[in-house]
């Protein structure tokens, strides 16, 4: 399948893969979390152990490139629905400190300082006082 010639004589097939490789991140994130309030302290052991108590959890921690240092922020993967759901109804307590969860929302340039992507809840611009000031 590698080959250029398989490749020229089959020209969809990299569409396929391309398609299969976005299904499968796609089904990946329908399952992963926004952890955020981390302490500098929190690793990907201390998430991993924490989240853990609710059934299988796979969790980083995002950290600055330049420093090494946490950024406060990262994911958490679950394999069972029902588990993410219950943990996101949860309050949680991490390496001393309350921290917050929510559904992860897709990549993007997300500021965890102002918390949120630009936009509230239901695609409201923040600080509108509820008013959609798109139209």
């Amino acid at each position: 399948f590698g080959s250029s010639r398989w490749r020229s004589a089959h020209p969809v097939a990299p569409h396929l893969w391309q398609a299969r490789a976005a299904t499968a991140m796609a089904g990946r994130d329908q399952l992963k979390i926004f952890v955020g309030g981390l302490p500098q302290h929190t690793t990907k052991a201390t998430l991993d152990q924490y989240f853990a108590q609710y059934g299988y959890a796979d969790s980083y921690v995002m950290q600055d490139k330049a420093t090494g240092r946490s950024r406060g922020f990262g994911f958490v993967n679950f394999t069972d629905q029902m588990v993410m759901e219950a943990v996101l109804q949860m309050s949680h307590e991490v390496d001393g400190c309350p921290i917050t969860v929510s559904p992860y929302a897709g990549s993007g340039n997300y500021n965890p300082r102002a918390g949120s992507r630009g936009t509230a809840a239901g695609g409201l611009s923040e600080g509108t006082g509820g008013v959609d000031t798109a139209n």
